[in-house]
Order: C-alpha cells, then structure tokens, then sequence
C-alpha cells in the first residue's frame, strides 16, 4: 500500500485529499438533516402535547372542536385514520405513543399521538406528524448544494494553488539535480529560500553541494601536486637506473677479476694449505658441533622451562576447577533449599484451598526450576571432575616430560664438554699446520675476502638497480593515476 502511494502523482493525492473531504461534507450534511428532522419530529410531539392538555382542560359538557389531528375512541377500540386502524392507540393509557412508521420517505408521516381520557369515559388521541428524511433533504437541497458546492470550489481552488506552488518548487529542485547529474556541476545551487520543507530540502542540498565542492576542490589541489610531484619522482628514478645500471657493469667487471686473481692465489696455496685446510674443516666442524649441541642444550633447556610453567598453569587450573567444584556444589544445596521450601510452600498452598491455588502454581515452577538447577549442576559437578581428571593427568605428564627434558640437558652438557675437548686438540692441531703455509694461507684469505666483497657488492648493485626499475615503474604508473584523477576531477565544475 505504502509503495503504491508513494508512486502515484502529487497532484493526484492532492486530489484523493479532496476527494475525502467531498465525502466528509456529504456525510456531514447528512448528518445535519437527519438533525433537522429529528429536532422538527420532537417540536411535533411537544406540539401535540400541548395541544392535548389544551383539550384535556376543555369543559366537560361542551363537545371538543373539531381538528384534523384529533381522534375519538373509545378505551379498548382501535381508533382508524384514513381507514387504517391504529392498533398502537388500543390498548395505551394516558401519555404519549409512539407509531411505527418509515421515517425516511413518504410527507409528513405518523409520529405518534398523545392520549388522554375525558370525563365521560372517551379517549382522545392527538396525532403529532413529522416530516421524513428525504422531506427535510428535499426542502433543504438548494441551500445545502449551493454550501457544498461553495466549499468544494473553494477547496478545490486552493488545493490547486496549493499543488501548482509545491510542484514549482519541486520541479526546480528535480531540475538542479538532475543539472548536477549530468554536467557534475558542484557550483549549481537551487534558488529556494523558503522555511517550508521543500526549502529545508534546497538548503540541504545547497549544503551538500558545499561540502562537496570543499571536498573536491581539496582533492583537486591535492592531485595537482601529486601529479607535479609524481612526475618529477618519476624523472628522478629514472636518472637513478641509469646510474644504477652503470655501476653494476663496472662492479660485475670488477668481480670478474678479483675472482681470476682468487683462483690464481688458490692453486698457489692448494698444496701449501692441504693440511692446514683438512684441520681447518674438521675445526670447522667440531666446531659447529659444539654450537648445534650448545643450541640444542638451550632449546631443551627452554622446552623443559615451557613443560615446567605449562605444568604450574595446568596445576592452577586444577585449584580454579576445585574452587568451581565448591561453587557448584553452594548453587546444588541453595537448589536442594529452594526445591525443599517450594515443596512446603506448595503444600501450604494446597492446604489453603482456593486462595492458594495460584501461589500454588508459582511453587510448582518454582520447584521445576530448582529441579532443573540441581540437575545443570550435577552435570556441571560431572563435567569438572572430567576436568580434574584430566588436568591431573596432564600434570602428571607435564612433570615426566619436564624430568626427562631435565636428562636431555645433562646429556647435552655432557656431549657440549666432550666436543669442547675435540675442538682444543682440533685447534692445536690446525695451529701447528697452520704455521707451514702462513703467507700462501693469508694471500688466499685476502683473496677470497675480496672476492665475497666484491660479489656482495655486485649482489646489493643488482638488488638495488630491481628495486630502482620497480621503483620507476611505481613512479611512472603513480603519474599516471595522479594524472586520471586530475582528469577525472576536470570534469566537474567547481
């Protein structure tokens, strides 16, 4: 329903408006006539009344005048007007009674009549008439027709002024923004200066057009200096690789002959340092060893300190599961409390009868609700004596673990001292080789240390010149987009 009103035309609610209204005044005419007949009914009857205590104080000896709307009748008989009986009147003592009759149609139909008896034994009856419905909105069309159609003119004259200056206003509006859609025109303003709600919505379009055109107009000085920024880091980066790739042609010439000089001074050395070379290596090794099984000790050493604080947290968490035992087993008895006295409030309820049977039931669900918190409980209890168990277990393990991670580290100190001990004779014995081939062996470590420096060197260059191509790539595709965007933001009007 919402939806269907939402797409039908203003003008054509404005209308369905007046289309109510019409009906509205109709029925309030209506209901003004029915007014009118029903006060004209009443005068009628207070008319005939009159008349009848008129007649009631008439002389007795005298007959009555006679009236159109009085009939005489004897106690018991129906008294006829215009040939039909008015059973109504038959059997009525003194007061006024009422006819059945249509008073919606017909002229001047029955109301009732007011009776009263003489001295002489006769009633009389005093008939009241009033006009029907449709009587009174006959005589009263025109009067009523010439209002409604002075009110509806009226109305209508109104609502149409009505429409045609919310539509203006409304068509302005639509027209700026749909200005602004198609030229981006964030300079466009909708000329309404009205407080009404139309002119709410212009200012707060106006407003938004502001907030847009300080925004974009940032945006805009922002890539402008981003695009002159951006292509001046692009210039620079691309110098950059052009040096870059200069520098690493002379270092790869460069490591092309430290590395003919290395080999050079390694065959010289080769057999001078043979021997100093395989103590060396098994230096090297022991060496090594004695690092591996130095790491290994301080690995082991950490995991049993790990094993040792998992075992304290797991200990801990068996003390928090006890205190939780203990707390459930307070919320069980405050249960076992709870259901015992909805028990006995129960049975006091009982005993009460009648008055306690509501209280009754309340016990009841209390009772439930007792059993189903011993019963959450006890499965509750159940579950941490699992984790007890379990907890227990894990710390029983922790602790093995912890003392065979104790042994680990004994036999890795252990094995750490022997390889010491093979290091020192390793190490006396390299010394003694190494004094045999002491110059051959210092030319061939220069060589060597200049050689990785070199490589390192050329290593770093060709790292360093990917990096300046991806930089300059970065820069290049960072003008670009600065460039979109500047073009992008040079289609709306600021």
């Amino acid at each position: 329903m919402g939806a269907w009103l939402s797409n039908i035309s203003l003008k054509y609610k404005f209308w369905a408006v007046n289309a109510v209204a019409f009906v509205t005044t109709l029925l309030l005419v209506l209901y003004a006539v029915q007014l009118e007949q029903q006060a004209r009914s009443h005068a009628s009857q207070v008319s005939a009344q009159a008349q009848a205590r008129l007649l009631g104080a008439w002389p007795a000896g005298q007959p009555l005048p006679k009236v159109d709307n009085v009939l005489i009748f004897s106690r018991g008989q129906a008294p006829r007007l215009n040939g039909q009986p008015l059973l109504e009147l038959t059997d009525t003592a003194n007061g006024w009674a009422a006819i059945n009759s249509m008073p919606l149609f017909g002229d001047n139909p029955l109301l009732g009549a007011e009776v009263f008896s003489r001295a002489d034994g006769q009633q009389v009856a005093v008939i009241a008439y009033g006009p029907s419905l449709s009587q009174v909105f006959g005589e009263r069309f025109v009067n009523y027709a010439m209002a409604v159609a002075i009110l509806m003119l009226a109305m209508l004259g109104a609502s149409q002024l009505l429409i045609r200056f919310l539509l203006s206003q409304l068509n302005t509006l639509k027209d700026v923004m749909l200005h602004v859609e198609k030229t981006g025109d964030l300079a466009a303003r909708v000329p309404l200066a009205g407080k009404d709600e139309v002119g709410q919505m212009a200012n707060a379009f106006n407003a938004m057009q502001a907030g847009y055109q300080r925004v974009v107009n940032t945006v805009a000085n922002t890539a402008r200096q981003l695009d002159v920024g951006a292509a001046r880091l692009a210039s620079s980066m691309n110098e950059v690789r052009h040096g870059m790739l200069g520098q690493q042609s002379e270092t790869d010439q460069a490591a092309t002959a430290i590395n003919e000089m290395t080999a050079t001074v390694y065959h010289i050395a080769q057999h001078a340092g043979a021997t100093r070379d395989l103590s060396q290596s098994a230096d090297t090794l022991a060496g090594s060893g004695q690092e591996v099984v130095s790491r290994v000790q301080k690995s082991i050493a950490g995991l049993s300190s790990g094993v040792q604080q998992t075992a304290e947290m797991i200990q801990r968490l068996a003390e928090d599961s006890q205190k939780i035992n203990g707390v459930v087993g307070v919320i069980h008895s405050i249960a076992e409390q709870t259901n015992l006295l909805a028990l006995n409030a129960a049975i006091e309820a009982a005993r009460a009868g009648e008055m306690g049977r509501g209280f009754a039931v309340v016990a009841d669900e209390v009772r439930n609700l007792a059993k189903r918190v011993q019963t959450s409980t006890d499965e509750i209890t159940l579950m941490v004596s699992a984790l007890q168990a379990g907890t227990r277990d894990a710390v029983d393990f922790m602790q093995e673990s912890s003392f065979k991670a104790d042994d680990c580290v004994q036999q890795a100190q252990e094995a750490g001292a022997a390889l010491a001990q093979i290091t020192s004779a390793v190490a006396q014995m390299r010394e003694s080789n190494t004094q045999i081939a002491v110059a051959a062996e210092q030319q061939s470590h220069v060589a060597e240390e200049m050689n990785r420096s070199v490589v390192s060197i050329r290593d770093v260059t060709e790292n360093t010149v990917q990096q300046t191509v991806d930089s300059a790539n970065t820069s290049n595709e960072l003008a670009t987009l600065a460039g979109e965007l500047s073009k992008a933001i040079g289609q709306l009007k600021l």
